[in-house]
C-alpha cells in the first residue's frame, strides 16, 4: 500500500516537472513570438512613418518645383514684354533719330543755324528745293575781288541778270593765310543769303521760278574769285 503511494506520488512529480518544462518552452514561444510581433509592429510603424515622411518630401518638393515653374513663366512673360519695349522704343527712335542723308541735312541745317542763318530762311530754302531741274543756257561767270576787312574794295561786288543777283565776298574773320570766304547773295524784296567756308562754295538761290546755281571757286588772279552761275528751271 505504502509503495504504490511512493510510486504514485513519483508520477505525479515527473508529470508536474514535465508540465513545468512545457509550460516553461510555451511561455518561451509566446515571448519570442511576441517579441517579434513587436518587432514586426514596430517595423511598419517606422516604416509607414517613413512613407508618410517620403510623401511629405514629394509633396514639398513638387509644390517648389511648381512654383518655380510658375517663376519662370513669369520671367518669361517678364523678357518678352521687355524685348517687345525694347523693339517699340528702336522703332520710335529710328523714326526720331534720322540717319545717313536726313542726319546729315540736320547736322548741315544746325551749323546753317549756329552760323547765324535764321529758321526761317532755311526752312524757305528747304521748302523751295525741288528735284534737280535742267538748266537752260551757257553758265556765266564773273570776277570779282575779295574784300580783305571792312574797307570795300574796287571791284568787290559783281551782279548777274540785269543787277537782279548781287555778290559780294570778303574774308572770314581771323589770321589763318587758309581761311574762308563769306559770300553775301543780295535779291530784290528778299532777305540776303550767306555762303561761307572754304572755296569752292555752291549755293543756290531762286528767283520767281528760277534756281540759281552758284559755284564760287579761287581765281587766278590774287584777291580775286570767279563766281559762275547756271539757270535751271523749278
Amino acid at each position: 500500500m505504502r509503495y504504490t503511494t511512493i510510486r504514485s506520488r513519483e508520477r505525479t512529480r515527473r508529470r508536474n516537472a514535465m508540465f513545468f518544462r512545457l509550460a516553461k518552452y510555451i511561455i518561451a514561444i509566446i515571448a519570442i513570438v511576441g517579441i517579434g510581433y513587436s518587432s514586426y509592429e514596430s517595423g511598419l510603424w517606422l516604416a509607414e512613418r517613413k512613407v508618410v515622411g517620403l510623401r511629405e518630401d514629394l509633396a514639398a518638393t513638387t509644390r517648389k518645383l511648381e512654383d518655380t515653374e510658375r517663376a519662370r513663366d513669369e520671367a518669361q512673360a517678364r523678357l518678352a514684354k521687355a524685348n517687345d519695349e525694347i523693339r517699340a522704343g528702336q522703332r520710335k527712335y529710328d523714326a526720331d533719330v534720322p540717319t545717313g542723308a536726313p542726319a546729315e541735312l540736320l547736322k548741315l541745317a544746325k551749323e546753317r543755324l549756329a552760323a547765324g542763318l535764321s529758321a526761317e530762311r532755311l526752312a524757305d530754302a528747304m521748302r523751295n528745293a525741288q528735284a534737280s531741274a535742267p538748266c537752260e543756257g551757257r553758265p556765266l561767270t564773273r570776277r570779282f575781288a575779295v574784300r580783305a576787312g571792312a574797307q570795300a574794295v574796287p571791284e568787290d561786288t559783281t551782279t548777274f541778270f540785269d543787277g537782279l543777283i548781287t555778290l559780294q565776298a570778303s574774308l572770314q574773320p581771323g589770321d589763318d593765310a587758309n581761311r574762308g570766304v563769306s559770300v553775301v547773295f543780295t535779291r530784290p524784296n528778299a532777305q540776303p543769303v550767306t555762303a561761307a567756308g572754304k572755296l569752292p562754295l555752291r549755293q543756290s538761290i531762286f528767283l520767281d521760278n528760277s534756281e540759281l546755281r552758284f559755284t564760287i571757286a579761287a581765281s587766278d588772279l590774287r584777291g580775286y574769285v570767279t563766281a559762275t552761275v547756271n539757270a535751271c528751271t523749278r
